[in-house]
């Protein structure tokens, strides 16, 4: 896991202030990355934000290795995934099935693509009307958007928020 620290000073204090004046806030993030996508894992919002790659193959073998990296990065927890579908991507037909199915995103209770290439937005489209998805999905312009939808959600609501130490 890798943790982020950052120094922060109290406010109203001097820019002189004694280092004991100082704290430590950490962001517990946990990142990986796969032939498909860089993916970040926000512990404290459950929030799973995934980049997809330019030009990723998601064949069965790259799909199956990319979500089993998912589990282990989200450590089988609950959550919500916030999707980047800038790039382009090719998903094949038997991964796009694959990936329809509960089994298969395990923790994953909602799901927003957001900044989508006109290309992926055909796929998502297809994908979301094709096929009985067990879980919220939708697509949104921007990222806002996105987020602010996840987090309206039901599903949302009663994944609680962990408190940082």
């Amino acid at each position: 896991m890798k943790i982020l620290r950052k120094l922060i000073r109290p406010r109203g204090k001097s820019k002189y202030a004694h280092p004991v004046d100082f704290f430590i806030f950490e962001l517990h993030m946990r990142t990986a990355d796969t032939s498909i996508a860089r993916m970040s894992f926000d512990e404290t919002k459950h929030i799973l934000h995934i980049e997809m790659k330019e030009n990723a193959q998601m064949d069965m073998e790259a799909t199956v290795a990319h979500y089993e990296k998912i589990i282990e990065v989200t450590g089988g927890k609950k959550y919500l995934a916030l999707i980047d579908s800038g790039n382009y991507f090719h998903i094949d037909s038997d991964a796009l099935e694959l990936t329809s199915r509960k089994g298969t995103i395990g923790g994953r209770v909602a799901a927003a693509h957001y900044n989508v290439s006109v290309a992926n937005k055909l796929t998502t489209h297809f994908f979301r009307s094709y096929y009985k998805l067990p879980i919220p999905f939708a697509v949104f312009e921007s990222k806002e958007e996105a987020l602010k939808w996840l987090l309206s959600l039901p599903q949302a609501r009663k994944l609680k928020p962990k408190k940082q130490k």
